[in-house]
């Protein structure tokens, strides 16, 4: 299945790039980071995340940055290993910025996603839809929401 979800900011693109481009910075947008610990660079570094959950818990997810575009303002990541999640293995969400004036742009962030066996499709849509509107939030936080 597949999630597209937008959301527009009173900023530059090369403002909000900065920040999403960052692979190692997502506790900077991203509310739930306890902390986030870049290993290598470039297409095919890692980022180490751990993250707070609503009850409290902590969680570990490693994310792997699949693509970086600066000119077209797109970056693709995935989660090899879903495990704690309501989602399989391999999700990729991809993050694409487009300009709509001199100080507003709009994210596209996508997900290509599939719900495990026994998790019905409706709690991987909702739990992924939680996750990009609290990034929305905070990056809207940074950016001029």
């Amino acid at each position: 299945m597949q999630i597209v979800m937008r959301e527009s900011f009173n900023d530059s693109i090369d403002n909000v790039w900065a920040t999403i481009s960052d692979f190692g910075g997502l506790g900077r947008y991203f509310s739930p980071v306890v902390k986030c610990k870049l290993e290598g660079s470039g297409v095919g570094a890692r980022r180490v995340v751990t993250l707070k959950t609503p009850t409290g818990e902590e969680l570990v997810v490693v994310e792997r940055l699949e693509s970086l575009d600066p000119t077209s303002k797109r970056l693709s990541y995935s989660i090899p290993d879903a495990t704690g999640f309501p989602l399989k293995d391999g999700y990729v969400g991809t993050m694409h910025l487009k300009e709509l004036g001199k100080h507003k742009c709009e994210l596209e962030w996508t997900a290509s996603i599939e719900a495990p066996e026994g998790t019905p499709e409706q709690v991987t849509r909702d739990f992924v839809r939680g996750v990009y509107e609290t990034g929305f939030a905070g990056l809207k936080t940074l950016h001029h929401g």
